[in-house]
């Protein structure tokens, strides 16, 4: 079935993702909160390359936790957050709507997270 609602690649983009584990600490500096994110691990998921014309764009990935990697973690002013990170970079992606007459333009990069919870390894 050909849906002519989605749009086509007109150009070749990329698919990345990354899996992230990131330290957020908010504290205080005077009357203002202050909160900064860093990461302490990083590493790639996936690199898919999407030539013109793709308007579908699915895929499936395994990760692994690497072992002695801290669990999610929240507290008051400091968590503990695991995320995977999906970068889309696309170049002039254009989506009409002939019903409507309305057409868009998405961005050149479109990036989603995803957190998920890792449980402290059990050890026996």
């Amino acid at each position: 079935m050909n849906n002519t609602n989605i749009p086509e690649l007109k150009k070749n983009g990329t698919l990345k993702a990354r899996l992230l584990c990131s330290e957020v600490v908010t504290y205080t500096v005077g009357t203002d909160d202050v909160t900064v994110r860093q990461i302490i691990q990083e590493q790639p998921v996936i690199t898919k390359n999407l030539g013109s014309g793709t308007q579908n764009i699915e895929f499936t990935a395994s990760i692994e936790i690497p072992k002695n990697s801290p669990p999610s973690f929240a507290g008051k002013n400091n968590k503990i957050l695991w995320e995977i990170e999906v970068n889309l970079e696309l170049e002039g992606l254009v989506s009409t709507d002939k019903k409507m007459g309305a057409i868009s333009m998405l961005p050149n990069g479109t990036l989603s997270t995803f957190a998920f919870c890792v449980d402290p390894e059990i050890v026996r």
